[in-house]
């Protein structure tokens, strides 16, 4: 249910990343931090298409009791 927010949240964050990403760096370091990176979003991507993780996907709410005025 949360997962377009999530891949939607993912998808601006690596625009962000890949708009403020430095231009003067090396290639091999460049490559290093894409591949770091590419791992870490295979990784996120494998547990929101598990569905077994169906019941930690889901926000969690809490109730406010407010007191009653007269």
């Amino acid at each position: 249910m949360y997962k377009i927010q999530l891949l939607s949240c993912i998808a601006l964050t690596l625009a962000l990343v890949a708009n403020g990403a430095p231009t003067s760096s090396s290639t091999g370091n460049t490559m290093k931090e894409v591949k770091s990176l590419l791992l870490d979003l295979q990784l996120l991507l494998e547990k929101v298409k598990n569905p077994e993780n169906l019941k930690l996907s889901r926000m969690h709410t809490f109730n406010f009791y407010m007191p009653k005025v007269n």
